[in-house]
């Protein structure tokens, strides 16, 4: 489908481009025949004006000849030309080299004119017939190399048709000389441009290559972590149904179970509709944007977690700013929080300290920084950037852990984006051999720089605060900001 998208892309452009440049080059052309004809028949109009003015007398009288000379345009055509006569009736020297004949349309009897130039008997013949037949003003006759022009007058009782004749060849060789060039420009910047709409076809199909990944990756996923549930609540339905002897009482494990597996179910699909409605811009259905207390909401979300701080091994140090606030939806805030909290214990090493930090940072735009420290199993820089896609493990595979959907870190990323704000993650090796360290000596991590992404992280192996350390692990710190309300 993809490689259909490029060649259609390519396609449309070159077809597009192809069009422009093509009428472009034309307009070319034409506009140089247009100019290169209307000296032409400048020409012809000011010959036919010139024996008017001359009271057409000279025009109809014998030819008179200054000297002899061989001028371009008609000694192709086995004629000769003659230099203009001394009584000013011909056109000047910079106009083109015009021959004039007046045919008397009773008797047919042609005379010709002072001309400058000669022209072959058997040619004029034809051009004198041809012009006469078409009965228009002027035009050209393209098999003869011919483009004239006509009027009649009267002469006393008779009537005459002066006819004006010039070379065209010369129009008709620079015409298909231009075009001809502008055929091999439009061929080679065809060439040119199919390069770079190749170019460009892959550029803008980047982004589609890479959503189509992501999403073909996302639907493994959650097929993924479905059939699991999907499969427990099967064999336990079956169990149920191979002994309905049983009460309801023996079979409570199963019952258990299956309810269970429901709740983790229901609570996927609730986080995949509202990273729906996240990736839409509509969290105004979780309610509406007001002022948030940003602080009590962080004392209240820890005092919420205690119960998961006290089963999950860890301690937790905070430092909260009083009388913070923020602009936001107040659901999606606390739930941010909670994600953050319930991450950073739920890979923490046990016996060691988490470290929550909310502050407020001055400047032209006042920002809300919030911090979350821990002390877990490294995480590789080059999968920092990756850490928040949805069902993402840094193991490349799917944990036997089954407290989580998978989706919390993406969640979070997408209430911080929506609220204006950003959020990032650092991975900072400790020392190897040395102690492992709680939050009370974490406090220089919150001036150290951090990367730009993070995700569930895999639980390391637990041991005692104490105890020494051969394998090496790392200070883990979430840091969000968002615009402070001033």
């Amino acid at each position: 489908m993809l490689a259909k998208l490029r060649r259609r892309f390519v396609l449309i452009t070159m077809t597009l481009i192809g069009v422009v440049l093509a009428a472009m080059l034309a307009a070319s052309v034409i506009s140089g025949y247009q100019a290169q004809y209307a000296r032409i028949q400048q020409s012809l109009a000011s010959a036919l004006m010139m024996g008017e003015e001359a009271d057409l007398r000279p025009w109809i009288g014998e030819r008179t000849y200054a000297d002899r000379a061989t001028i371009p345009p008609f000694a192709s055509r086995g004629g000769t030309s003659d230099l203009p006569p001394t009584d000013g009736t011909t056109p000047p020297a910079s106009m083109q080299p015009v021959y004039v004949v007046s045919v008397n349309n009773a008797t047919g009897e042609v005379r010709a004119g002072a001309n400058s130039v000669a022209i072959d008997a058997q040619l004029l013949s034809n051009a004198i017939d041809r012009a006469r037949a078409s009965n228009a003003e002027n035009g050209l006759l393209l098999d003869l190399g011919l483009s004239y022009a006509q009027l009649v007058y009267k002469d006393g009782q008779l009537t005459y048709t002066r006819i004006a004749l010039a070379d065209c060849s010369q129009l008709i060789a620079t015409t298909i000389q231009q075009a001809a060039m502008a055929a091999l420009i439009w061929a080679l910047a065809m060439l040119v441009l199919f390069g770079i709409s190749l170019y460009l076809a892959r550029l803008a199909v980047r982004p589609i290559e890479q959503a189509w990944d992501k999403q073909r990756r996302f639907v493994a996923d959650a097929s993924h972590e479905l059939k699991t549930p999907l499969t427990v609540i099967l064999a336990n339905n079956n169990l149920i149904m191979s002994h309905p002897e049983k009460s309801t009482v023996q079979q409570m494990q199963w019952l258990e179970s299956t309810q269970q597996e429901v709740l983790l179910m229901d609570n996927l699909v609730r986080d995949l509709l509202l990273l729906a409605r996240l990736d839409e811009g509509d969290i105004g259905a979780e309610g509406s944007a007001s002022n948030v207390d940003i602080s009590t909401l962080t004392e209240y979300a820890l005092l919420q977690c205690e119960a998961l701080f006290y089963e999950r091994k860890v301690t937790v140090t905070s430092r909260i700013e009083p009388d913070i606030w923020v602009s936001g939806f107040v659901q999606q805030l606390a739930r941010l929080l909670a994600i953050l909290l319930d991450n950073a214990s739920k890979y923490a090493v046990p016996h060691t300290q988490l470290d929550v930090r909310l502050h407020k940072q001055g400047g032209r735009r006042p920002k809300v920084l919030i911090e979350v420290s821990n002390i877990s199993a490294p995480i590789p820089s080059a999968k920092l950037e990756q850490l928040f896609e949805r069902f993402y493990r840094v193991d490349d595979a799917h944990s036997g852990d089954r407290e989580g959907s998978g989706l919390g870190l993406s969640l979070a990323k997408a209430i911080v984006s929506e609220h204006r704000g950003s959020i990032t993650v650092s991975s900072q090796p400790l020392v190897e051999g040395g102690t492992r360290r709680g939050a009370g000596s974490q406090s220089d991590a919150h001036d150290r720089p951090t990367a730009t992404d993070g995700a569930d992280k895999t639980q390391p192996e637990a041991t005692t605060a104490t105890e020494k350390t051969s394998a090496c692990w790392a200070l883990t710190t979430f840091r969000v900001s968002l615009p402070a309300r001033t």
